[in-house]
């Protein structure tokens, strides 16, 4: 995985975490389910849940490769080893 999908998907993570805090989304879903007797137009609350549902799967679409590369780079990391063959190797133990 090249280096820039990374800065990018870290810059995209960082706005949409930017947008979610300054424009209170979550203060303003729980109001929308505590008030859900009062809204007129119950199909806006279906629209909401399927577009975060969405939303959600697309991290989770972009965030499967990232993962993969990961995994396939730290095979030879050192923590495969038990803690004690690891202090052992140290002479700590």
């Amino acid at each position: 995985m090249s280096s820039t999908t990374v800065i990018s998907s870290l810059i995209v993570s960082f706005i949409l975490g930017y947008l979610v805090s300054y424009l209170n989304f979550f203060q303003t879903l729980a109001s929308i389910f505590t008030d859900y007797s009062s809204i007129e137009n119950k199909n806006s609350l279906l629209y909401t849940f399927i577009f975060l549902t969405v939303c959600f799967f697309i991290i989770i679409i972009l965030i499967k490769p990232l993962t993969k590369e990961e995994a396939k780079n730290s095979k030879e990391y050192p923590f495969q080893t038990s803690a004690r063959e690891q202090l052992a190797r140290r002479g700590s133990f």
